[in-house]
């Protein structure tokens, strides 16, 4: 499994997605996702285009349809429009073990690549061992607390040599630049952070 980020848009994500999730979950029908999917339309279908997704193996087009309820496939669903509906999903690799020997703050570390909480939809809870959500809020106390982190002074105990420690080393500050990075952005922009291991 790898772990994900899926940058959204405060507004979108609860004006639209999370409301639009949380009534078809309440009333065990689709109905209340079609309206969702009409106005992403466009961005879910350039999603699916970019990544050479083909549209016959999705769900939401399946749902502007007019499909069944299925509660299996509305987990499935709630994938797609937390990914394709995303306004970013950049390629970050992770190194918590690493960060964890420099940064010795496990809790912050969990949180920014696990999120800091469930994501729920009304009563539904959206994959909760494999997913989770920092909102507007967290993202903001996120990107305060690593921004005032410093790599320079990080060394490296152990490993089997020199080399090995200079590439783990480096390795971490890498990870570490990527995921502040995304965090500072976000925070900037007053976006969300989906985190999720797929």
């Amino acid at each position: 499994m790898s772990q994900y980020f899926f940058v959204h848009d405060y507004e979108r994500y609860h004006g639209l997605i999370a409301p639009a999730l949380a009534n078809s979950a309440l009333r065990r029908d689709f109905a209340p996702c079609r309206e969702c999917c009409v106005q992403l339309k466009s961005h879910l279908t350039t999603f699916a285009q970019r990544y050479r997704l083909r549209l016959e193996d999705c769900v939401w087009p399946r749902i502007l349809n007019g499909m069944k309820y299925d509660r299996r496939l509305w987990t499935t669903f709630a994938g797609e429009l937390l990914l394709f509906g995303a306004m970013d999903v950049p390629e970050i690799a992770t190194a918590s073990e690493e960060l964890t020997q420099f940064l010795g703050n496990c809790e912050l570390i969990r949180q920014m690549h696990d999120g800091t909480r469930d994501i729920k939809f009304g009563h539904r809870v959206y994959r909760p061992d494999a997913a989770g959500l920092n909102d507007r809020d967290d993202v903001v106390r996120i990107a305060t607390l690593l921004g005032g982190l410093e790599t320079a002074q990080w060394t490296i105990e152990g490993g089997t040599g020199e080399l090995d420690k200079a590439e783990t080393l480096a390795f971490a500050r890498d990870c570490f630049i990527a995921l502040n990075d995304l965090y500072q952005n976000a925070a900037i922009y007053g976006q969300i952070i989906i985190c999720e291991e797929i």
